[in-house]
C-alpha cells in the first residue's frame, strides 16, 4: 500500500513493516494512516493535526530500554522492601502477588 504521509520503511531497530492502514478520509482530503513494524512500534499520521505520532515506541530503542531497566530496578526494590515489612506473612504474600502483575 502506498502511504502519502508516512515515509519510514523500517523501524530504527531495523524491523520491517508488517501492516499498514489508510482509512477515514478527513475533510482536508487526507487519510488517517498507520504503519506497524515487526518489533511492535506503530507510527500514525493524523490529518486533523497534520502530524506524525509514535503510538507505540520501539521496544528496542534506547529510550524504551532505559525505561524498562528503571522499572525493573524499581520493582526489585519494592519487592525487597515488602519482604522486610513488619506484618504477617499472609499480607506480605498478598502484596507480592499483586506486584508481580505490574
Amino acid at each position: 500500500m502506498k502511504l502519502n504521509n508516512i515515509n519510514q520503511d523500517s523501524c530504527e531497530c531495523g524491523s520491517r513493516v508488517v501492516s499498514e492502514t489508510k482509512e477515514h478520509q478527513h475533510s482536508n482530503g487526507e487519510y488517517n494512516e498507520s504503519r506497524r513494524f515487526e518489533c511492535g512500534a506503530v507510527l500514525r499520521w493524523s490529518p486533523n493535526f497534520r502530524s506524525l505520532h509514535n503510538c507505540e515506541e520501539c521496544p528496542n530503542s534506547k529510550k524504551q530500554t532505559t525505561i524498562s531497566d528503571k522499572r525493573t530496578k524499581a520493582k526489585e526494590k519494592a519487592i525487597n522492601y515488602i519482604g522486610k515489612l513488619d506484618v504477617d506473612e499472609k499480607y506480605i504474600g498478598r502484596l507480592l502477588s499483586a506486584i508481580h502483575y505490574i
